[in-house]
């Protein structure tokens, strides 16, 4: 076997609960449409859209992305099945968001059976925690699990001592809001026998909005809690051949030492990083056994619903790429902004650059703190880049699109959008359903090349 090779994981678990009584369940709603998996390709962390996928309700509602009880009840309940695309392991967690109000209201949380914890209203904390030191002190809570099979079986149940909130709002008091399930392998599929002699690579797991490590007991940041938060775990890493787990651990002070034979003929491994308060961390072509004796693996925040986040990444080529993401205004008869490492904010900083990398690999990051109508197009340049000859697709660039109701989407040129030139137009985005589709020369004009 592997050095490192998978290790059984233990979900945090404890009796099941009973079976709360409501409403005649309604069938499972159809999985978000997804690209289909190409032969051998590990699944991409998916969305988990509680409300879409519920199979029974009672006594809650959803408003603006938040699922709460609705006004006049102390009791109530969210159930509903999930499909994934695959059969495995998969690392699940909700984000569950303390308000000021009633601060007894409590909501309980079960995965396929298993209760997680029961979390309170209390604005002040946020879990988890290592010791007295918790993940942030904003009500933020992530509740993680790890299950086993090809669905998500998930019970949320909702209790309050005050049956009127305080103000009409969903999220005055505790909500609900996104999930996640990311992929960490299948027990039932071997990995490739190793040929040829092991590479060493240190593999650093880090914030997309800072570029620093993520390690136990540091500060990262969304973009808008001055504050910041404290990581109250080190990230995990795996790295994957397929469904076939090539090796799994914690990354101790967010480092890991990777040991591995070059990748089947020739092709990359896949490395997935979860961590508490973080978006799960897909990387299709990692360059774990390639060509550097370190990489970084970049993640970002949770977010609350209407945030999204835009992050760049590539492989060895080129040396530089730039984002640039031209946004609409409030107001359609004033002009567009484009935010980039020059203009680095739009419309009062609704649209900013969190991260501009000129090292090589990125990220470089922009958050979309709030979306205008109208039309977000994403486009990379290739700095001082041959239009004539450009490195991207060779480099794996990637523009990966983070939101709460989509989860991660991973776009790679040559694949999603065009390249006219150094200038990779990628994706563009809808400000009013915040949902991506890919880049055409209609859909996304091609724009003046951006000066070096």
């Amino acid at each position: 076997a592997l050095e490192g090779a998978p290790a059984a994981v233990a979900a945090q678990t404890t009796a099941a609960s009973a079976e709360p009584e409501g409403p005649p369940a309604l069938p499972p709603a159809p999985a978000p449409s997804r690209p289909p998996l190409a032969p051998g390709e590990t699944p991409p962390p998916m969305p988990l859209p509680w409300w879409e996928c519920r199979t029974q309700t009672s006594g809650v509602d959803i408003q603006g992305g938040k699922v709460a009880l609705i006004n006049g009840a102390t009791s109530g309940f969210l159930k509903g099945v999930y499909p994934l695309v695959a059969n495995g392991r998969w690392v699940v967690y909700s984000i569950l968001y303390a308000e000021q109000g009633d601060l007894d209201a409590t909501i309980k949380v079960t995965y396929n059976g298993d209760v997680q914890t029961t979390v309170a209203n209390d604005p002040s904390k946020g879990f988890p925690c290592n010791g007295n030191t918790c993940l942030n002190s904003i009500g933020r809570y992530i509740v993680e699990g790890t299950i086993e099979g090809g669905t998500v079986e998930y019970l949320f149940e909702f209790t309050a001592t005050q049956s009127t909130r305080p103000s009409p709002d969903m999220g005055s008091r505790i909500w609900l809001g996104a999930g996640e399930a990311a992929f960490t392998g299948s027990t039932t599929e071997a990995p490739p026998i190793p040929d040829g002699a092991r590479k060493t690579t240190k593999v650093q797991a880090i914030s997309a909005m800072t570029g620093k490590p993520t390690m136990l007991g540091s500060k990262g940041s969304d973009g808008l809690d001055k504050k910041g938060y404290t990581f109250a775990t080190e990230a995990r890493l795996t790295v994957l051949w397929g469904a076939a787990v090539m090796w799994e651990g914690v990354m101790e002070k967010s480092l890991a030492t990777v040991m591995l034979p070059v990748a089947p003929d020739g092709g990359y491994y896949t490395c997935v990083v979860t961590q508490a308060g973080q978006m799960s961390a897909y990387y299709k072509y990692c360059e774990v056994s390639k060509n550097d004796d370190k990489i970084t693996l970049s993640s970002v925040p949770v977010m609350k619903p209407g945030e999204a986040k835009l992050v760049l990444t590539w492989g060895d080529k080129p040396k530089d790429l730039d984002i640039y993401v031209l946004s609409p205004h409030a107001d359609p008869s004033q002009p567009e902004c484009e935010v980039n490492w020059r203009e680095k904010n739009c419309h009062s900083s609704t649209v900013t650059l969190d991260r501009d990398d000129t090292q090589g690999h990125g990220p470089e990051t922009i958050s979309l703190h709030h979306f205008n109508a109208g039309k977000y197009v994403v486009r990379i340049d290739e700095y001082k880049g041959n239009p004539g000859n450009s490195q991207m697709v060779g480099g794996h660039a990637t523009v990966a699109y983070f939101s709460p109701h989509t989860g991660g989407i991973f776009n790679y040129a040559g694949t999603t959008g065009f390249v006219d030139g150094r200038v990779w137009y990628a994706i563009a985005i809808d400000g009013e359903t915040r949902e991506p589709s890919a880049c055409t020369p209609a859909i996304c004009p091609v724009r003046p090349q951006p000066r070096d």
